[in-house]
Protein backbone atom coordinates (compact mmCIF):
# COMPACT_ATOMS: atom_id res chain seq x y z
CA UNK A 1 0.00 0.00 0.00
CA UNK A 2 1.31 3.57 -1.14
CA UNK A 3 -0.82 5.47 1.56
CA UNK A 4 -2.92 4.60 4.38
CA UNK A 5 -6.27 6.41 3.86
CA UNK A 6 -7.82 8.91 6.16
CA UNK A 7 -10.63 7.14 5.59
CA UNK A 8 -13.31 6.42 2.75
CA UNK A 9 -15.81 7.68 1.57
CA UNK A 10 -19.31 7.85 2.80
CA UNK A 11 -22.53 8.33 0.41
CA UNK A 12 -26.25 8.14 1.30
CA UNK A 13 -28.45 5.20 -0.56
CA UNK A 14 -30.19 7.88 -2.78
CA UNK A 15 -26.96 8.13 -4.62
CA UNK A 16 -26.78 4.67 -5.18
CA UNK A 17 -27.63 5.18 -8.61
CA UNK A 18 -25.31 4.87 -11.97
CA UNK A 19 -24.05 7.65 -13.45
CA UNK A 20 -26.07 10.16 -15.45
CA UNK A 21 -24.35 11.83 -18.38
CA UNK A 22 -25.06 15.62 -16.60
CA UNK A 23 -23.76 14.49 -12.87
CA UNK A 24 -20.40 13.04 -14.27
CA UNK A 25 -18.82 16.16 -14.29
CA UNK A 26 -20.57 16.86 -10.70
CA UNK A 27 -19.33 13.55 -9.23
CA UNK A 28 -15.64 14.49 -11.07
CA UNK A 29 -15.22 17.79 -8.81
CA UNK A 30 -16.62 16.04 -6.24
CA UNK A 31 -13.55 12.86 -6.29
CA UNK A 32 -11.08 15.25 -7.35
CA UNK A 33 -11.58 17.55 -4.22
CA UNK A 34 -11.83 14.80 -1.79
CA UNK A 35 -8.65 12.81 -3.58
CA UNK A 36 -7.08 16.44 -2.82
CA UNK A 37 -8.16 16.75 0.72
CA UNK A 38 -7.84 13.13 1.86
CA UNK A 39 -4.56 12.35 0.24
CA UNK A 40 -3.10 15.84 0.66
CA UNK A 41 0.77 15.18 0.18
CA UNK A 42 0.39 12.48 -2.74
CA UNK A 43 -1.61 15.54 -4.83
CA UNK A 44 0.32 18.22 -3.82
CA UNK A 45 2.18 18.62 -6.51
CA UNK A 46 -0.80 17.78 -9.06
CA UNK A 47 -3.00 20.43 -10.69
CA UNK A 48 -6.75 20.05 -11.14
CA UNK A 49 -6.15 19.15 -14.66
CA UNK A 50 -3.63 16.40 -14.22
CA UNK A 51 -5.66 15.31 -10.96
CA UNK A 52 -9.05 15.59 -12.72
CA UNK A 53 -7.69 12.53 -15.49
CA UNK A 54 -6.62 10.24 -12.91
CA UNK A 55 -9.93 10.37 -11.33
CA UNK A 56 -11.46 9.78 -15.13
CA UNK A 57 -8.80 7.28 -14.85
CA UNK A 58 -10.06 5.10 -12.56
CA UNK A 59 -13.87 5.69 -12.78
CA UNK A 60 -12.68 4.24 -16.72
CA UNK A 61 -11.50 1.19 -14.95
CA UNK A 62 -14.08 0.62 -12.88
CA UNK A 63 -17.15 0.44 -15.67
CA UNK A 64 -14.61 -2.29 -16.97
CA UNK A 65 -14.92 -4.29 -13.91
CA UNK A 66 -18.58 -3.38 -14.28
CA UNK A 67 -18.79 -0.88 -11.42
CA UNK A 68 -21.63 1.74 -12.48
CA UNK A 69 -22.68 2.66 -9.11
CA UNK A 70 -21.17 6.01 -7.46
CA UNK A 71 -20.08 3.91 -3.97
CA UNK A 72 -18.55 1.36 -6.05
CA UNK A 73 -16.76 3.40 -7.88
CA UNK A 74 -15.70 5.69 -5.08
CA UNK A 75 -13.86 2.98 -3.77
CA UNK A 76 -12.19 2.09 -7.18
CA UNK A 77 -10.76 5.38 -6.97
CA UNK A 78 -9.69 5.13 -3.53
CA UNK A 79 -8.10 1.62 -4.51
CA UNK A 80 -6.21 3.20 -6.89
CA UNK A 81 -4.84 5.95 -5.11
CA UNK A 82 -3.89 3.16 -2.20
CA UNK A 83 -2.30 0.62 -4.65
CA UNK A 84 -1.53 2.38 -7.75
CA UNK A 85 -2.88 2.40 -11.36
CA UNK A 86 -3.40 -0.76 -12.67
CA UNK A 87 -4.06 -2.40 -8.99
CA UNK A 88 -6.36 -4.80 -10.15
CA UNK A 89 -3.85 -6.52 -12.46
CA UNK A 90 -0.69 -6.11 -10.45
CA UNK A 91 1.03 -9.60 -9.10
CA UNK A 92 1.28 -8.16 -5.45
CA UNK A 93 -2.42 -7.81 -5.13
CA UNK A 94 -3.88 -10.57 -6.52
CA UNK A 95 -6.26 -10.63 -3.70
CA UNK A 96 -8.18 -7.96 -4.52
CA UNK A 97 -8.45 -9.05 -8.53
CA UNK A 98 -9.76 -12.49 -7.56
CA UNK A 99 -12.65 -10.51 -5.70
CA UNK A 100 -13.51 -8.19 -9.00
CA UNK A 101 -14.19 -11.18 -10.90
CA UNK A 102 -15.22 -13.70 -8.15
CA UNK A 103 -18.47 -15.18 -9.72
CA UNK A 104 -20.10 -16.10 -5.83
CA UNK A 105 -20.57 -12.47 -5.81
CA UNK A 106 -23.72 -11.21 -7.45
CA UNK A 107 -24.10 -7.91 -7.46
CA UNK A 108 -21.02 -4.41 -7.72
CA UNK A 109 -22.17 -3.57 -4.21
CA UNK A 110 -21.07 -7.37 -3.12
CA UNK A 111 -18.03 -7.09 -4.46
CA UNK A 112 -17.05 -3.88 -3.40
CA UNK A 113 -18.17 -4.95 0.66
CA UNK A 114 -15.75 -7.82 -0.31
CA UNK A 115 -13.22 -5.52 -1.48
CA UNK A 116 -13.74 -3.39 1.72
CA UNK A 117 -13.35 -6.05 3.87
CA UNK A 118 -10.23 -7.06 2.43
CA UNK A 119 -8.52 -3.60 2.25
CA UNK A 120 -9.60 -3.31 5.79
CA UNK A 121 -7.69 -6.50 7.06
CA UNK A 122 -4.68 -5.19 4.96
CA UNK A 123 -4.99 -2.33 6.70
CA UNK A 124 -4.80 -3.13 10.33
CA UNK A 125 -2.42 -5.91 9.40
CA UNK A 126 0.16 -3.52 7.89
CA UNK A 127 0.54 -0.07 9.15
CA UNK A 128 3.98 0.84 7.82
CA UNK A 129 4.38 4.20 5.53
CA UNK A 130 5.16 2.58 1.96
CA UNK A 131 6.62 5.83 0.46
CA UNK A 132 9.12 6.15 3.56
CA UNK A 133 9.84 2.34 3.16
CA UNK A 134 10.84 2.73 -0.65
CA UNK A 135 12.56 6.04 0.08
CA UNK A 136 14.73 4.71 2.68
CA UNK A 137 15.32 1.17 0.33
CA UNK A 138 16.39 3.58 -2.48
CA UNK A 139 18.51 4.94 -0.27
CA UNK A 140 20.61 2.18 1.02
CA UNK A 141 20.45 0.47 -2.07
CA UNK A 142 22.38 3.84 -3.70
CA UNK A 143 24.65 4.21 -0.24
CA UNK A 144 25.65 0.10 -0.48
CA UNK A 145 24.50 -1.42 -3.32
CA UNK A 146 23.88 -5.12 -2.16
CA UNK A 147 25.18 -6.62 -4.91
CA UNK A 148 28.05 -5.55 -8.28
CA UNK A 149 28.09 -7.59 -11.39
CA UNK A 150 25.78 -10.36 -10.21
CA UNK A 151 24.87 -13.44 -12.31
CA UNK A 152 20.71 -13.38 -13.25
CA UNK A 153 19.83 -16.13 -10.48
CA UNK A 154 22.08 -14.64 -8.03
CA UNK A 155 20.68 -10.71 -9.33
CA UNK A 156 17.05 -11.64 -8.82
CA UNK A 157 17.53 -14.02 -5.16
CA UNK A 158 19.03 -10.31 -3.92
CA UNK A 159 16.37 -8.33 -5.20
CA UNK A 160 13.76 -10.59 -3.70
CA UNK A 161 15.41 -10.38 -0.52
CA UNK A 162 15.72 -6.58 -0.64
CA UNK A 163 12.11 -6.20 -1.50
CA UNK A 164 11.04 -8.32 1.53
CA UNK A 165 13.18 -6.88 3.86
CA UNK A 166 12.13 -3.34 2.98
CA UNK A 167 8.64 -3.67 4.43
CA UNK A 168 8.46 -6.89 7.24
CA UNK A 169 5.48 -6.31 7.48
CA UNK A 170 3.75 -6.06 4.42
CA UNK A 171 6.20 -9.04 2.90
CA UNK A 172 4.68 -11.03 5.89
CA UNK A 173 0.90 -10.10 4.73
CA UNK A 174 1.72 -10.99 1.60
CA UNK A 175 3.52 -14.41 1.84
CA UNK A 176 6.99 -15.22 0.45
CA UNK A 177 5.80 -16.29 -3.01
CA UNK A 178 3.61 -12.92 -3.72
CA UNK A 179 6.59 -10.98 -3.02
CA UNK A 180 8.93 -13.17 -5.29
CA UNK A 181 6.46 -12.65 -7.88
CA UNK A 182 6.21 -9.01 -7.58
CA UNK A 183 9.61 -8.54 -7.07
CA UNK A 184 10.90 -10.34 -10.20
CA UNK A 185 8.13 -8.93 -12.28
CA UNK A 186 9.40 -5.45 -11.34
CA UNK A 187 12.90 -7.07 -12.87
CA UNK A 188 10.81 -7.90 -16.05
CA UNK A 189 9.99 -4.51 -16.28
CA UNK A 190 13.54 -3.36 -15.82
CA UNK A 191 15.25 -5.52 -18.82
CA UNK A 192 12.36 -5.66 -21.17
CA UNK A 193 10.80 -1.67 -20.91
CA UNK A 194 13.40 0.22 -20.41
CA UNK A 195 16.60 -2.38 -21.45
CA UNK A 196 18.00 -2.09 -18.23
CA UNK A 197 21.01 -4.37 -17.28
CA UNK A 198 22.31 -2.31 -14.39
CA UNK A 199 22.07 -4.61 -11.41
CA UNK A 200 21.33 -1.34 -9.07
CA UNK A 201 19.07 0.57 -11.88
CA UNK A 202 17.06 -3.13 -12.46
CA UNK A 203 17.10 -3.89 -8.30
CA UNK A 204 15.27 -0.09 -8.11
CA UNK A 205 12.56 -0.16 -10.60
CA UNK A 206 11.75 -3.76 -8.55
CA UNK A 207 11.40 -1.46 -5.88
CA UNK A 208 9.58 1.46 -7.44
CA UNK A 209 6.92 -1.23 -8.51
CA UNK A 210 6.11 -2.93 -5.41
CA UNK A 211 5.84 0.04 -3.16
CA UNK A 212 3.87 2.65 -6.02
CA UNK A 213 1.95 0.04 -8.04
CA UNK A 214 3.16 -1.90 -11.07
CA UNK A 215 2.98 0.64 -13.90
CA UNK A 216 3.81 3.54 -11.80
CA UNK A 217 5.78 4.63 -14.46
CA UNK A 218 2.98 5.39 -16.27
CA UNK A 219 1.08 6.53 -13.43
CA UNK A 220 0.52 10.48 -13.63
CA UNK A 221 0.87 10.85 -9.94
CA UNK A 222 4.89 9.98 -10.59
CA UNK A 223 5.49 11.68 -13.16
CA UNK A 224 9.25 11.86 -11.63
CA UNK A 225 9.64 8.44 -12.35
CA UNK A 226 9.86 7.79 -16.03
CA UNK A 227 12.11 10.81 -16.77
CA UNK A 228 14.59 9.09 -14.93
CA UNK A 229 14.48 5.23 -16.28
CA UNK A 230 14.98 7.02 -20.13
CA UNK A 231 17.64 9.93 -19.73
CA UNK A 232 19.91 9.39 -16.35
CA UNK A 233 22.15 7.00 -17.24
CA UNK A 234 22.08 3.53 -15.32
CA UNK A 235 25.02 4.36 -13.19
CA UNK A 236 23.51 7.04 -12.12
CA UNK A 237 19.88 6.19 -11.82
CA UNK A 238 19.77 4.70 -8.18
CA UNK A 239 21.11 8.05 -6.74
CA UNK A 240 18.31 9.78 -8.71
CA UNK A 241 15.41 8.02 -8.10
CA UNK A 242 16.66 8.19 -4.56
CA UNK A 243 16.55 11.50 -4.05
CA UNK A 244 13.33 12.50 -6.28
CA UNK A 245 11.27 9.90 -4.32
CA UNK A 246 12.53 11.37 -1.16
CA UNK A 247 11.55 14.97 -2.39
CA UNK A 248 8.30 13.52 -4.00
CA UNK A 249 6.76 10.89 -2.00
CA UNK A 250 7.84 12.18 1.60
CA UNK A 251 8.61 15.86 0.86
CA UNK A 252 12.50 15.89 2.32
CA UNK A 253 15.20 17.36 0.39
CA UNK A 254 15.75 19.12 -2.88
CA UNK A 255 14.42 18.00 -6.73
CA UNK A 256 17.06 18.00 -9.85
CA UNK A 257 16.32 20.38 -12.15
CA UNK A 258 15.31 18.09 -14.94
CA UNK A 259 12.39 16.91 -13.34
CA UNK A 260 9.17 18.04 -13.84
CA UNK A 261 5.97 17.09 -12.52
CA UNK A 262 2.31 18.55 -11.89
CA UNK A 263 2.36 15.97 -9.72
CA UNK A 264 -5.52 7.02 8.89
CA UNK A 265 -6.31 5.11 11.17
CA UNK A 266 -6.70 1.66 11.47
CA UNK A 267 -8.99 -0.45 9.11
CA UNK A 268 -11.81 -0.31 11.37
CA UNK A 269 -12.07 3.15 10.13
CA UNK A 270 -12.68 2.94 6.93
CA UNK A 271 -16.06 3.68 5.79
CA UNK A 272 -18.67 1.79 3.33
CA UNK A 273 -19.39 3.91 1.24
CA UNK A 274 -22.04 2.44 -0.72
CA UNK A 275 -23.71 0.82 2.52
CA UNK A 276 -24.42 4.45 4.56
CA UNK A 277 -28.13 4.76 5.79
Amino acid sequence: MRRRPVAMLTITPSLLSAFREETMGVFVDEMVDYCRTSYEQDCEHLDDDVLEEIVKAAIAAAANHGFTLRGPVRLYIELSFMFGVGFDTDPQYLWLTKLLHDEALITEEDRAEALHEAVCDYVDAVDSDGFRCLCDALERLSLEGPFDEAARDELEAAVVSMTREADAQKADYLGEQVVRDAALAGLRRARQRYGLRDPGACAAVALLGYFLGHHCDVDAMFSWVTPILTEIAAADMVHELAREARYWLIGEGQTAAFVTTTAAGDGSAIQRPWKEH
